[in-house]
């Protein structure tokens, strides 16, 4: 029976995701954030049954009892050919997501697509920027892009769920 942090290792590496981007995926399915940190230790221990548990298990699209059972696996062989296709184009390609030509720029970037918001999703956008500016570590960048992106194509719904 593999323990859930082998599990999530498995995943994590399946889908190509560093911690800091696991960790985003799995906070977005529960209330707090859950760190980086939280899901080395995890993978490290292996045994232990984490609090973001369902978070976790819907991150990984399966569920709870599945990770408990030590059932989970990822999907067939060819979708991970197929994967790992794409994984070893994206190592290809600079890591560097967010890097824009200079930070005036980016700011002005940002000021224009705070300016096409409504105020609602503004306060929201407000508060995502407070979070990163305390943590830049947190999952904030990704929710904050995720809005902006949802602004910009309003028939998508974000991936945070707002």
């Amino acid at each position: 029976m593999k323990t859930i942090g082998a599990q999530a290792k498995e995943f994590r590496i399946w889908k190509g995701w560093t911690y800091t981007r696991m960790a985003q995926e799995v906070s977005k399915h529960q209330e707090t954030s859950v760190s980086r940190q939280k899901l080395t230790q995890l993978e490290n221990a292996g045994d232990r049954r984490p609090h973001y548990l369902y978070a976790l298990a819907q991150a990984m699209g399966t569920t709870s009892d599945t990770l408990l059972a030590g059932q989970y696996s990822v999907p067939s062989a060819q979708r991970d050919q197929d994967l790992d296709k794409q994984n070893h184009a994206r190592a290809e390609e600079p890591h560097t997501p967010y890097q824009v030509a200079s930070p005036a720029l980016a700011v002005q970037a940002l000021v224009q697509a705070l300016s096409a918001m409504e105020p609602g999703t503004r306060d929201r956008a407000s508060s995502l920027l407070s979070s990163l500016a305390r943590d830049p570590e947190g999952p904030w960048s990704g929710w904050l892009v995720d809005l902006l992106e949802k602004n910009q194509n309003p028939e998508q719904p974000t991936k945070a769920g707002s």
